[in-house]
């Protein structure tokens, strides 16, 4: 067996077409990479048109429409109308002049920037502090070959900044290095294989050589393609989902209402023989007019929506592509706008699935990887088995939580308290303006003790040594998976109803988000919260 199929196997990866991908990068790539960005770049002039989007964006399209208004109607004087395009054309000045002092190179382990017209600015931002290069295709950048690199550090919750056009090798050169940086790194990190107290991290990064590591052991790096999306699966993820989209039919079905009635099979009742006709002779018609015009447009909307949803799923995940390396997860897709988006493994702080009916009755669902920074990677349309696959990578302990336990049923009392003490009131409001039919809201009552009953029923928590995990649904249904070294705070928490009940909720908030379980008995919540702080002081590995 060769060594990059051996260091696969080692990964825990699946076998199969996943060993079947691996590729090994050839020789000298890095110091190729570095010998490309080590004199200073600038952008493409390509640029000036991103940089002139994002003045226009920041002056707001509100107050440029309102310009544009009085400038067609001529209600702009011509001393104003001068002073616009003096304005204007300083502003053009300027973002050449942007576009001109913004240079960006290598040296070193350092990423070094240099920008700023009036007053110098220059960043110099280790590559080991880069968390993420996400590389992104927008239409316009196609034609020229191009591409814009975001740059996220650790410690900002957004991008540090982003290059707006510059050629891919470039950007592909500096997202391997800050890779290949972040992985030299890792391997001369503390992990729990020292016999230490604490549970034990997870298996050796396959790819990653002999320890110790370096720039050598870098170029030794293979990839493996995770997952690929095709034409079809595209097509079947779009049909899954939910046809929100079709809503921006709503406006032209409006303005095209008197047309469609023409496709409905009956008129509607003269204006005059309305007037001149008692409402029982005309009701029927009315109602029967009424149920097949809202079905119609419920049809249109939801046909329309799907097709929608298809062509996004097209547009935006056309071969979509997700990528690991020994310590990276990459995600490539798009077909107008190619985008790729990375993130180092100890990034990732949860992994979650949402699921709607119709893709239950599929097998698959979309899956999320919350990063710290700007963007998280999602998966649409992933099968049990690439979830699997997908945590075993991210977790490094493939096995799927046994989500066995569950909150208390009190919950769907409170829930019901709830609403009765939002419908009661309103009945007094309204008895008086609509007399005995304001009865009928007391219907919400029973309404929401089934709903709360469902909900109860159907979540599902579970705490291991090193995870803990949740599961709801009313009818999409969610799933969320921490491991507890990820918490960055703990909490437990009583309201008024719960400390009658001696129950509690535990909030384990990470850098990107939080899980939160409730209406559990309070020492139980305690235990929860002990069993965290002890991951998050005992094991050595970093959470980020």
């Amino acid at each position: 067996m060769s060594p990059a199929r051996r260091r696969a196997r080692l990964s825990g990866a699946a076998d199969g077409p996943i060993e079947d991908a691996v590729q090994p990068p050839p020789p000298g790539r890095l110091a190729t990479d570095r010998a490309l960005l080590a004199t200073p770049s600038r952008q493409s002039p390509v640029a000036v048109v991103f940089i002139a989007w994002r003045f226009i964006k920041n002056l707001g399209m509100v107050n440029i429409g309102i310009a544009g208004a009085f400038l067609l109607t001529g209600r702009l004087s011509g001393v104003l109308l001068g002073v616009a395009m003096m304005a204007a054309s300083v502003g053009l000045v300027f973002m050449v002049l942007a576009w001109w002092r913004f240079e960006f190179s290598v040296e070193g382990d350092e990423l070094l920037v240099a920008k700023g017209v009036v007053a110098e600015e220059r960043l110099t931002t280790p590559l080991d502090r880069v968390q993420s290069v996400a590389i992104n295709q927008k239409f316009l950048h196609r034609p020229f070959g191009l591409v814009s690199a975001s740059v996220d550090t650790a410690g900002s919750s957004a991008a540090e900044f982003e290059i707006d056009a510059v050629e891919r090798p470039k950007a592909e050169a500096l997202q391997r290095l800050v890779a290949a940086q972040r992985r030299s790194g890792a391997s001369r990190s503390p992990d729990r294989s020292d016999g230490g107290p604490g549970p034990a991290g997870p298996p050796p990064p396959f790819g990653s050589g002999p320890p110790g590591g370096g720039g050598a052991e870098a170029d030794t790096d293979v990839e493996i393609e995770v997952l690929r999306r095709a034409p079809v699966d595209l097509v079947r993820i779009g049909v899954s989902r939910w046809p929100w989209a079709g809503l921006v039919a709503l406006a032209p079905l409006v303005a095209l209402a008197e047309d469609l009635q023409s496709v409905v099979p009956f008129d509607l009742p003269d204006e005059a023989l309305v007037q001149d006709t008692l409402p029982s002779e005309v009701g029927a018609e009315l109602l029967a007019f009424a149920v097949v015009g809202i079905l119609l447009i419920v049809l249109v909307i939801s046909l329309l929506g799907a097709f929608l949803q298809v062509g996004r799923e097209l547009v935006t995940n056309w071969d979509l592509r997700l990528v690991r390396t020994s310590n990276d997860l990459r995600r490539t897709a798009g077909l107008l706008s190619k985008t790729s988006k990375a993130s180092t493994l100890s990034r990732i702080q949860a992994l979650q699935t949402d699921q709607t009916p119709i893709q239950r009755l599929l097998g698959i669902r979309n899956l999320i990887l919350p990063t710290v920074g700007e963007g998280d990677i999602g998966v649409p349309g992933v099968s049990e088995a690439e979830v699997g696959t997908i945590r075993q990578i991210v977790f490094g302990r493939g096995r799927e939580p046994v989500l066995d336990r569950k909150i208390s049923p009190l919950s769907i009392l409170l829930s019901v308290r709830k609403r009765v003490l939002i419908v009661l009131p309103l009945i007094v409001l309204l008895w008086r303006p609509i007399g005995w039919p304001a009865l009928l809201i007391l219907l919400a009552i029973p309404l929401e003790w089934l709903v709360a009953r469902r909900r109860w029923r159907l979540r599902r928590w579970s705490l291991s040594p090193t995870r803990i995990a949740e599961s709801y649904q009313l009818v999409n249904r969610h799933t969320a998976e921490i491991d507890l070294i990820k918490a960055q705070t703990v909490s437990v928490s009583q309201s008024f109803f719960e400390r009658r009940r001696g129950l509690a909720t535990v909030r384990i908030a990470t850098a990107a988000g939080h899980l939160t379980v409730p209406l559990i008995d309070h020492a139980e919540a305690t235990a929860v919260r002990d069993r965290a702080l002890y991951a998050v002081e005992s094991d050595r590995r970093s959470f980020m």
